[in-house]
């Protein structure tokens, strides 16, 4: 079975003693599913393009890259969300073009993904290897957790007087629907091969033994954030680790700790950039990728209007949008 098991059984078993207990309730139509296929079909067929921010010299130019959102696999940025496909080909863009000759990355997310993440800093680090170029990063409103790990290798961090940052440390979240189960009836057994094979399963509380093991699990992690922060800041692991206790730090925290190194708005950190790299006549462009957000935008409309409201659809969308754990994630607040 696939990552969707645990949802697909247990919802549905769920679905089916209310379809019994309730006789008007109405099962969910599967709209969703099909207008999902369809966006990821037509998504697939997007090109980029690119988009001049400032006239200069086209044979030196700096790329201007935006991390917006939560970063995970599978969004696009048709929706105004983070599209980790893209940010992967503007990153490999690089790699390829001579006539890049600076990287000014824009952050602004709470984090995510453990393993997007590295994806990130994978293609951050190679950059720095194979083109030596200068990668300056201007902290927005936030860049919390997985947005600090992407960051913490950048040439110079600046952050505005009003960003957050911090939150350096691992969550991960699991569901126990036992209750609810137990409240319309339904009993699920698992069949395994091991004693261990069901850890996370949202159909059975947690033992103590599967609370360290995943606690084990959590500690690699956060011990490999810890070691990134520390080399890519120059600052001892015994104070990263002090200060990665998962709090958030405002700009002038982070910059009496060592976590940033200027606070200053984008224009600012641009223009340093610039003067400090002798980038002063460089072109500033950006890449896009065309998604016919106008017409993907009729679709989510459309969905919305086939969706069910009932406390069992809301907790089948809680789910949904947590059908990948339990995972590490690098995520401030865990929402």
């Amino acid at each position: 079975m696939n990552k969707k098991r645990w949802l697909g059984v247990g919802v549905a078993l769920v679905l089916l003693v209310i379809s019994f207990a309730v006789p008007k309730y109405t099962p969910e139509i599967d709209t969703t599913s099909q207008l999902s296929s369809l966006k990821d079909l037509a998504f697939g067929m997007g090109t980029i393009t690119e988009n001049v921010i400032e006239m200069g010299d086209p044979n030196s130019r700096i790329l201007a890259l935006e991390l917006f959102g939560t970063i995970g696999s599978g969004g696009s940025a048709a929706n105004g969300g983070y599209d980790h496909e893209f940010m992967l080909e503007q990153l490999d863009k690089v790699l390829d073009d001579e006539s890049i000759k600076g990287i000014y990355f824009l952050v602004d997310t709470p984090g995510g993904g453990v393993y997007e993440s590295a994806e990130i800093r994978d293609r951050i680090l190679k950059i720095k290897e194979e083109k030596n170029i200068p990668i300056y990063v201007q902290m927005l409103g936030m860049a919390a957790s997985g947005g600090y790990y992407v960051s913490a290798d950048a040439t110079k961090i600046y952050a505005t007087q009003e960003s957050i940052t911090g939150s350096i440390g691992v969550i991960s979240t699991t569901f126990d629907i036992t209750g609810l189960l137990d409240k319309y009836g339904v009993s699920v057994t698992n069949y395994t091969s091991g004693n261990m094979k069901a850890m996370g399963s949202p159909f059975e509380s947690p033992s103590e033994e599967e609370k360290s093991i995943w606690q084990e699990l959590i500690n690699e992690t956060y011990d490999r954030f810890v070691s990134i922060v520390a080399n890519g800041r120059n600052i001892p692991e015994e104070t990263v680790r002090t200060l990665a206790d998962g709090r958030i730090y405002t700009a002038n925290q982070a910059l009496n700790n060592g976590l940033i190194d200027e606070i200053a708005f984008p224009e600012k950190s641009l223009e340093d950039l610039k003067t400090e790299n002798g980038l002063e006549t460089a072109e500033v462009f950006s890449y896009h990728k065309d998604t016919g957000t106008d017409f993907f935008s009729l679709l989510d409309l459309a969905k919305s209007k086939v969706e069910k409201s009932s406390d069992l659809i809301q907790l089948k969308e809680i789910m949904e949008n947590h059908k990948n754990m339990p995972t590490p994630m690098y995520l401030y607040g865990g929402k």
